[in-house]
């Protein structure tokens, strides 16, 4: 088997077909793991009763779980993988292309590459493939979210992605279940700290739709801080280098601050919890590190960063006004 197709589901009735169909051009080549995270709408049944004899065939293969998330839910499905490589779809998008993706496993000759990425930023797609290969770590920059969006050539999500199968289980290399919010993140993370190979490719092979109610989209028992928290504590279990960790708990601090803003937190919340986040992070150089981040975030949100940063009390002053302003529920 080529390629394994991993699917997390969660009351996915009204998307479910859509995803599917988006692979059935490749299936001879191929196997659907659909790992259902404990839907409650007819999800499973509308994939028994489309799907009978694919699911006879062995060609799809369902898993059932308790409601625990997008993480258990793929780390399920890569335990459970029989293809060579795999990759993940969510049950809202669908595959543009999943044949330009098959003819190119088939055709590679270096054996130890481990991942292909496929980005619409890449440019230099080359006909030799060794011109086109990098070496993961390279890509850290990207995966944290540090470059501009029209210079990011690997996402810090799980889609766009092809893996080698066994270098996931060799390595180890799982969602973190306890991560609710960047969980995609760590996970591409310790794929790059391995240094691999990575193949960067250029087609445009997958479409995100969004759709609010899905697994992969829903923040289970939302905990803004401490999420953000687990987030960053997870970051620095891998060690990365010192610059690019500074600059995402600043990155991180400023994506807490937009989603305060977006909720219904009152002002003496919000900051009690910013000051919590300081607590246990520290940024060396602060006004150096959040200037920089402009490139990414852009000029306003990162200087108002920067003071909130100094003096979370500043924003008894600035939450009514940046919420009339942009950051609207």
């Amino acid at each position: 088997m080529i390629l394994t197709i991993i699917i997390p589901t969660y009351n996915s009735q009204d998307t479910i077909i859509r995803a599917i169909d988006s692979c059935l051009e490749c299936i001879q080549d191929i196997e659907l793991i659909i790992v259902d995270d404990g839907s409650k709408d007819s999800t499973l049944k509308v994939i028994k009763g489309n799907y009978g004899k694919l699911l006879k065939l062995k060609k799809i293969n369902i898993i059932s779980t308790m409601h625990v998330g997008a993480s258990n839910a793929r780390n399920t499905g890569i335990a459970n993988a029989s293809g060579r490589w795999l990759m993940f779809l969510d049950s809202d998008d669908k595959f543009k292309n999943l044949s330009k993706v098959l003819k190119a496993l088939k055709k590679i000759k270096d054996s130890s590459l481990n991942i292909i990425n496929y980005s619409t930023n890449y440019e230099n797609d080359l006909k030799d493939e060794s011109s086109n290969v990098v070496r993961a770590r390279a890509l850290t920059k990207d995966n944290l979210g540090l470059k501009s969006r029209e210079k990011t050539i690997w996402d810090s999500g799980p889609v766009y992605k092809v893996f080698k199968t066994n270098f996931l289980k060799v390595n180890n290399i799982t969602f973190p279940v306890n991560v609710k919010v960047g969980e995609d993140l760590i996970f591409n993370q310790k794929c790059l700290q391995t240094n691999t190979k990575v193949l960067l490719k250029s087609d445009d092979i997958y479409e995100v739709i969004e759709n609010k109610n899905s697994v992969t989209h829903a923040i289970i028992k939302q905990d803004i801080i401490n999420d953000g928290i687990k987030l960053v504590t997870a970051l620095q279990i891998m060690k990365i280098p010192t610059s690019l960790e500074q600059a995402f708990i600043a990155k991180n601090y400023i994506s807490l601050l937009v989603r305060f803003i977006k909720s219904d937190k009152i002002k003496n919340e919000i900051i009690y919890s910013l000051k919590k986040y300081k607590q246990n992070f520290s940024i060396n150089k602060p006004i150096a590190i959040f200037y920089n981040l402009r490139s990414c975030l852009g000029n306003a949100i990162s200087l108002v960063g920067y003071f909130v940063w100094l003096k979370p009390e500043i924003l008894i002053i600035l939450l009514p006004i940046m919420k009339k302003i942009k950051y609207r529920n």
